[in-house]
């Protein structure tokens, strides 16, 4: 009998809290990046829309959002914001965009409390304000229904796959070895990818390069041509285009945003 226990690879990549104003968020466009999201401000006074919904960011409440999710922020009057930044493995992978509530309870929104006034005093490096995060976004992620997730590959010899292309982005790796380490021959080895991922075996690499380039945007100081390099791309023309290919704008407009 298997006992394993499931973990889901829970890796925080922001811990923050900013003072919001018109001038730093609500001029901005759809804020949608390759990770989830958790937000809580200390009072009324910003909101978040996707697509026809607006919905208010208030103290009594925590806010998940999804990857990918193409919303926008909008504030009326200036207030204290927590963001959190994470990302999760499967079946927390790839979740359709959304704008999830989680009504606070005396431990989170303690929880929020607790983060936020760690950050003050000692910083967003805090090691105290990651622990008292990752335990936040653990509480939180059990707001999202579980029919709204999707489960991970099946197939370890598939897995294993997804597993050497994600470990190497900065290479050129061409379908027929993937298919070797499958063990299959290559057109049946790109049927069952696809089946399996819903992408060509190029389309899905294509698609985790952008998505590091995504975080090496945001959270490092390297130069797009240094972020194109690293994630397998001949240059910046070819980088560029197919990040905005993907992302709906160009890496330097995706780093200006998201350092907005």
């Amino acid at each position: 009998m298997d006992n394993a226990v499931f973990s889901p690879g829970l890796r925080l990549l922001c811990c923050r809290l900013t003072r919001l104003g018109g001038a730093n968020w609500g001029g901005l466009g759809s804020m949608s990046a390759p990770y989830w999201r958790l937000y809580w401000n200390r009072a009324p006074g910003a909101t978040v829309s996707l697509e026809s919904r607006e919905q208010p960011l208030t103290p009594e409440m925590l806010l998940l959002i999804p990857p990918n999710t193409p919303y926008r922020g909008r504030v009326v009057q200036g207030v204290d914001h927590l963001y959190l930044h994470f990302t999760l493995q499967a079946p927390f992978l790839k979740v359709e965009p959304d704008l999830f509530v989680c009504p606070g309870t005396p431990e989170t929104l303690e929880l929020a409390r607790q983060i936020a006034a760690t950050i003050e005093r000692a910083g967003d490096g805090a090691m105290r304000a990651s622990v008292l995060a990752t335990a936040l976004i653990y509480m939180a992620m059990t707001h999202v229904p579980e029919d709204r997730l999707r489960p991970g590959c099946v197939d370890e010899r598939f897995q294993a796959v997804m597993n050497h292309m994600e470990e190497n982005l900065d290479r050129r790796v061409a379908n027929s070895a993937l298919a070797e380490m499958a063990r299959m021959n290559t057109n049946a080895f790109i049927r069952r990818f696809r089946n399996v991922t819903g992408e060509t075996p190029q389309n899905f690499l294509r698609t985790k390069r952008v998505e590091r380039a995504c975080m090496l945007l945001h959270y490092s100081a390297q130069s797009i041509e240094q972020i194109a390099a690293a994630t397998g791309f001949c240059d910046r023309y070819h980088f560029s285009r197919a990040f905005r290919k993907l992302r709906g704008m160009g890496p330097a407009t995706f780093r200006r945003m998201m350092e907005g």
